[in-house]
């Protein structure tokens, strides 16, 4: 993310000075972005089929936890505690 000086002699000050430009994801942060949109994808879906209930309405946090634990696992090769708390109990990084 940066800053782009959109008029650098301040002739034009009918536009705005900066703009904030960012990069679009690709490759692999294209499939994070898609990953972390699944959770509201999922809530979205029950909101609009009408499902009703605290429990279905609550059924996309099970996707908030799973997609994240997918990752730790498979990228960052953590098993057992380290999957749910990375830090560990007191910040520190294994």
């Amino acid at each position: 993310m940066r800053l782009v000086s959109l008029d650098q002699n301040y002739s034009n000050m009918s536009r705005s000075l900066f703009r904030l430009q960012l990069p679009r994801p690709t490759g692999y942060g294209l499939i994070v972005t898609v990953f972390a949109l699944v959770p509201f994808a999922v809530r979205i879906g029950f909101i609009l089929t009408g499902v009703t209930g605290y429990i279905l309405h609550s059924a996309y946090k099970i996707f908030q936890l799973l997609i994240p634990i997918g990752w730790r696992y498979r990228n960052k090769q953590l098993r057992g505690w380290r999957i749910l708390w990375p830090g560990g109990l007191f910040g520190r990084v294994y």
